[in-house]
């Protein structure tokens, strides 16, 4: 008898340790439930957004060399070799790729720090010329091994901030992106 009393008293304390569990996830579970957590997205900072229809033209600098395209009516032209017949939407995809950007966290807003984040010898870049003549230039630094971030800057907003993608590999050389109907 005293034997069955023991085994009960075990089932006993494991029942009011699995009802203490079960108490605290559900009380967990409220209190997660009763909070708006942002999602990472909401937390996102917007730092471009354009319409491809709007540009003029744009600038890039890919493996230490400046590209120019620009719009010649429904075409796009690239300066560098007027001869040259541009798909128009491969150069679209390419300039859509840094339509809307958003970064994970603002760094600083103080452009003179530039160098510290390896934005003043940028690694790529783009600047942007709209129709209504207004410009913004885009520029990738350094990667941040810690964070698998990448820091950016936006001008002339003039803030630095931190990405995770970076649009720099959407961007192709101009005769990469030649029309097939010379």
């Amino acid at each position: 008898m005293a034997e069955s009393n023991s085994g009960t008293g075990k089932r006993m304390k494991v029942l009011i340790v699995l009802l203490l569990v079960l108490a605290a996830s559900t009380a967990l579970m409220l209190f997660l439930k009763s909070h708006d957590f942002e999602s990472e997205k909401d937390k996102s900072i917007e730092i471009l957004n354009f319409d491809t229809d709007d540009v003029s033209s744009f600038t890039y600098t890919l493996q230490g060399k400046s590209y120019n395209i620009y719009r010649d009516g429904n075409d796009w032209k690239s300066r560098d070799d007027s001869k040259l017949k541009l798909e128009y939407k491969t150069v679209n995809e390419m300039l859509s790729s840094c339509s809307d950007l958003s970064a994970k966290a603002k760094v600083s807003d103080d452009i003179s720090k530039a160098s510290e984040y390896g934005l003043d010898e940028a690694n790529f870049s783009v600047t942007i010329e709209y129709k209504n003549g207004s410009v913004n230039t885009f520029k990738v630094g350094e990667e941040n091994p810690m964070t698998a971030t990448t820091y950016v800057s936006i001008e002339p907003e003039g803030g630095i901030y931190t990405m995770e993608f970076t649009p720099e590999a959407e961007f192709k050389i101009p005769s990469d992106l030649q029309s097939s109907d010379k």
